[in-house]
């Protein structure tokens, strides 16, 4: 039977794929199956069940919630206070099932949990966490962001959420990071945000990753560049990406007769603000808002051009890798892990954020010039294959995987002696 590893990934990533965290472990499981390892997913859930999967068995503990499933998203993350005590006991109830060692792997805010259940699992438990950003830093961001929030309700809306959030989960992420047997990352901006904030540089390990369709790559479409181009933004409505930045940017092209149409993907807090901000500036006829979709890559294949405007984003872009996949030159902000991605004029176009006439200039370079567009998206899919394929995630995972069980059964049998 294939080692198991318990995964704490609280959200659902199945009911909520194509969300950023949901996805993030969506390929971390599917690297796990490839390296040999049964994951078992640990998610709240409106009902109690164990259901099979391609990412493994999804272990669904009730949550007395009420289940708000819209634009991807079921529980908001500041429910983590309700939630924890429910996955840290279903886990340590799972742990104590199996006769040696087992992996206890805990994303982002979940790390706590993760720990609780590695305490509580009869020494038979190591806790491992993976890492894309911190709660302060996130909430930086998020800060920042609001300023182009017109509506006050909008603005404290959020900022209370956000407080909430961070309140539940601040004390669960300081023990996930000061605890864990092994940090995972996956970019360097990440290390440096982790170590600034709690330490641990020297159990940090930073892995080769690749996005969940990798497990599943099929060649990128042959693009003519025929055609009205198409523009295509995917990223949640999140004060962080500041979509009115790329807003006032298609607006600029618009204003100077550039043919072209955008489509915004994704859903989030934001979603119908900026709705209502296309209609504002007249945009409508050319800019669709549609929300969240289930198959990105479906929308990735058909675009001309990727647009990711974003003032901060802790590690990379999750849809930034899925575009390179498909082939897909972008124009993109340049901040965090994004520029450990790609190459300014290689794959994408790099941009300061919050500049939407630089913003706008380098949608207009990629829209005008059908021979720049295919040259970059030919770079930016060998880029992907050299660098975010599956076979070295799930390598490279199953080593540390193997490496940290070999400790945890050595420190279970010095505490049997």
């Amino acid at each position: 039977m294939p080692q198991p590893v318990i995964m704490i990934s609280g959200k659902d990533p199945v009911r909520e794929a194509g969300v950023g965290h949901t996805t993030y472990i969506r390929a971390h499981a599917l690297a796990a199956r490839q390296a040999g390892f049964h994951p078992r997913l640990l998610v709240v859930s409106p009902v109690n069940e164990v259901v099979e999967s391609e990412l493994g068995s999804i272990h669904r503990v009730r949550s007395p919630w009420p289940y708000g499933r819209g634009d991807g998203i079921g529980y908001r993350q500041w429910l983590l206070w309700l939630h924890s005590p429910l996955l840290a006991r279903a886990g340590a109830a799972l742990a104590r099932r199996f006769d040696s060692a087992v992996i206890v792997h805990g994303f982002g805010p979940y790390g706590g949990v993760a720990d609780a259940i590695a305490r509580r699992s009869g020494g038979r438990g190591v806790a491992v966490l993976s890492a894309y950003s911190t709660l302060a830093h996130e909430m930086a961001g998020k800060g920042r962001g609001l300023a182009a929030v017109p509506r006050w309700q909008t603005r404290w809306r959020v900022r209370a959420e956000g407080a909430l959030a961070r309140a539940a989960s601040a004390r669960g992420e300081r023990r996930g990071f000061e605890r864990a047997r092994r940090i995972l990352l996956n970019y360097d901006s990440v290390r440096r945000i982790v170590a600034a904030e709690y330490g641990g540089a020297e159990r940090m390990i930073r892995l080769p990753y690749a996005p969940d369709s990798a497990f599943r790559d099929q060649l990128p479409p042959a693009r003519s560049g025929d055609g009205v181009p198409v523009i295509l933004a995917v990223s949640r409505h999140d004060p962080r990406k500041r979509i009115p930045t790329l807003l006032e940017a298609l607006a600029l092209l618009a204003a100077r007769g550039i043919a072209f149409r955008a489509r915004l993907a994704g859903g989030g807090v934001l979603l119908h603000e900026h709705r209502r901000l296309v209609e504002r500036m007249g945009l409508a006829g050319r800019v669709e808002v549609m929300g969240f979709v289930p198959d990105v890559m479906a929308e990735l294949r058909a675009a001309d051009v990727f647009a990711l405007h974003t003032l901060q984003e802790g590690s990379g872009s999750m849809a930034l890798l899925e575009a390179l996949q498909t082939g897909l030159p972008g124009v993109v902000t340049a901040v965090d892990g994004l520029v450990e991605d790609v190459a300014d004029g290689q794959e994408a176009l790099l941009v300061p954020p919050a500049d939407a006439p630089a913003f706008a200039a380098a949608l207009e370079r990629l829209v005008s010039d059908r021979a720049l567009r295919l040259a970059m998206g030919a770079r930016a899919r060998a880029t992907f294959e050299r660098r975010f394929a599956a076979g070295p995630f799930a390598d490279a995972l199953g080593r540390v995987y193997a490496e940290v069980l070999a400790e945890g059964a050595h420190a279970h049998r010095r505490r049997q002696a």
